[in-house]
C-alpha cells in the first residue's frame, strides 16, 4: 500500500486532495498522512510546507523570534503540498 500511495501521487497531473485520495485508497486520513510522512523521511517526497515554514522567521516583538514558524500566530500558513524527489 505504501508504494501505491507514492504511485498515486507520482501519477497525478494536478493537485491531489488528500481526503479524496484517502477515500479512493480506502484508508483513514491519519494512516495516509503517516504513509506520506514515511516517503518524506525516505526522501521520495518533499514537504514544501515544512521548507517554507523553516525559511520564514517570526520577527514579532511579542514572540521575541522564539516561536515555531509552524505555530506562530504572526506567520501565515500555506496549504500542505509535496513534490516528488527525482532520482539522480
Amino acid at each position: 500500500m505504501l508504494r501505491r500511495v507514492l504511485q498515486e501521487i507520482k501519477g497525478s497531473t494536478e493537485p491531489i486532495d488528500l481526503n479524496q485520495l484517502a477515500r479512493n485508497l480506502k484508508l483513514e486520513r491519519t494512516v495516509l498522512d503517516s504513509m506520506i510522512e514515511f516517503w518524506v523521511r525516505k526522501g521520495k517526497l518533499q514537504d514544501l510546507q515544512l521548507e517554507v515554514a523553516e525559511a520564514m522567521a517570526c520577527y514579532s516583538p511579542s514572540c521575541g523570534g522564539s516561536c515555531s514558524p509552524t505555530q506562530c500566530p504572526h506567520v501565515g500558513s500555506m496549504p500542505r503540498s509535496f513534490t516528488i524527489q527525482l532520482q539522480e
